[in-house]
């Protein structure tokens, strides 16, 4: 199928001083940057089903964290009267899948998302800390690589260039220290779980913010224009 493209002025489609339009915009943002990394991931798991680490592992990393965000930006909606009433009018299905997103939400210290998505998020984006923390951090890393120290691991060359080095001893311990698997007692049926329960929380976000979103713009129809081929 040929693309197609409406467009809008912004002050046209979104009355920006209202808080369902700051809300529509960043679950907008959200969405893309979640179905990017989840159509890559699929991608790459497709490609090299049993590699978890190097590229895989980044993307696997990466999509976590921003899913992290974007539960958090609809945590931040929860009480705004004017965002729950739009929802309601979107559906009882859609209305249904916001539940179990606020379910998970709620109870995020016991489920995936306070075990594995805020964790890895946290380590994903904060390689080191600083001031009063850096030595007790400094510290706890250094007795986590000596748990490590009989990993064997190494560095590959996909060409003759340093930056076609990978650093393959950089994602292992990565992945080792992020599942805690010192002795090696992490397998492959392990990780396919994890993706798996991964990938339904993706799905469950991509389906409401598409909904959502496209419900929104559908209510604004008029306002779009220059339709282009």
């Amino acid at each position: 199928m040929e693309p197609i493209e409406y467009e809008f002025l912004l002050e046209d489609m979104f009355d920006l001083n209202k808080s369902l339009s700051r809300f529509i915009i960043k679950l907008a943002m959200a969405r893309n940057d979640v179905l990017y990394v989840h159509k890559h991931l699929l991608k790459l798991t497709e490609q090299q089903p049993n590699n978890y680490v190097s590229e895989s592992f980044y993307f696997f990393k990466l999509g976590i964290s921003h899913l992290r965000e974007a539960y958090m930006l609809l945590d931040a909606f929860k009480n705004d009267n004017t965002v729950k009433s739009f929802i309601e009018q979107t559906g009882p299905e859609n209305q249904e899948m916001y539940s179990r997103i606020k379910e998970v939400n709620k109870n995020y210290n016991s489920n995936i998302v306070g075990k594995l998505i805020k964790p890895i998020r946290h380590n994903t984006f904060h390689y080191y800390k600083t001031g009063k923390d850096f030595k007790e951090f400094d510290m706890s890393f250094m007795q986590e690589l000596l748990k490590l120290k009989g990993l064997e691991t190494g560095i590959r060359f996909t060409g003759e260039k340093v930056a076609d080095a990978e650093y393959t001893f950089a994602d292992e311990i990565s992945f080792n220290l992020q599942f805690k698997t010192y002795d090696g007692s992490f397998n492959d049926n392990e990780m396919k779980r994890i993706l798996g329960d991964l990938s339904e929380l993706m799905t469950d976000f991509l389906s409401f913010s598409d909904y959502t979103v496209a419900y929104y713009l559908t209510e604004n129809e008029s306002k779009m224009r220059n339709l282009r081929k």
